[in-house]
């Protein structure tokens, strides 16, 4: 059986579908040709797609079991302390290193890349954690998705960065302590902070 479908600016293909019948699922598989108006070429590709309308999804219940209520009641209640403390504690920290100029040093400004990307953390990425845990499901967007998982990674990797810094500037100031100023100039301070 061959169908042409018109496709758009004066392309058009040809299908011809066979069937095969594998496990639950049926493949349908189109050799398509098209055929461009423009300046009469003709090329070709094989395609497969699969539709998965006979797959049961309490087919595999047993590998991805939903915890019970109260389950995920205590896991949501001890990240909703865990988001709360983070949240309080890293703006106390940031109020009071701002607050005081003899908190405004080098080694301190380390401190707060780990902190705002903590903030981070317990601002965007728990506070929706808590949500999907609670309702047992991902009530938002493909979207938010994609940007959660953008960001959790960013923040994630700039927590470890800020980690490795604030370890290099200990290590310098202890092993190294007359070049310690040397090298913590506000202007390599800030290179580190852009480097994270």
């Amino acid at each position: 059986m061959d169908t042409t479908a018109p496709l758009s600016q004066g392309i058009s293909a040809t299908a011809s579908p066979t069937f095969r019948l594998v496990g639950s699922t049926t493949n349908t598989t189109f050799d398509l040709r098209y055929s461009n108006m423009i300046d009469s070429t003709t090329s070709a590709s094989h395609i497969t797609f699969t539709n998965f309308s006979d797959f049961s999804p309490t087919s595999h219940a047993s590998e991805l079991p939903i915890p019970h209520l109260a389950e995920r009641i205590i896991e949501a209640l001890i990240l909703t302390v865990i988001c709360i403390v983070a949240l309080s504690g890293n703006t106390l920290l940031w109020a009071v290193v701002l607050r005081h100029r003899s908190l405004k040093t080098a080694s301190n400004a380390l401190v707060l890349c780990l902190s705002a990307a903590d903030l981070l953390v317990s601002t965007v990425s728990m506070p929706v954690t808590i949500v999907s845990i609670s309702t047992g499901q991902w009530l938002f967007n493909d979207r938010l998705c994609k940007a959660l998982g953008f960001i959790s990674m960013c923040t994630f990797i700039g927590s470890v960065m800020s980690l490795g810094a604030i370890s290099i500037n200990r290590y310098v100031l202890i092993v190294h302590p007359s070049k310690f100023r040397r090298v913590y100039t506000k202007r390599n301070t800030a290179f580190f902070i852009i480097g994270e």
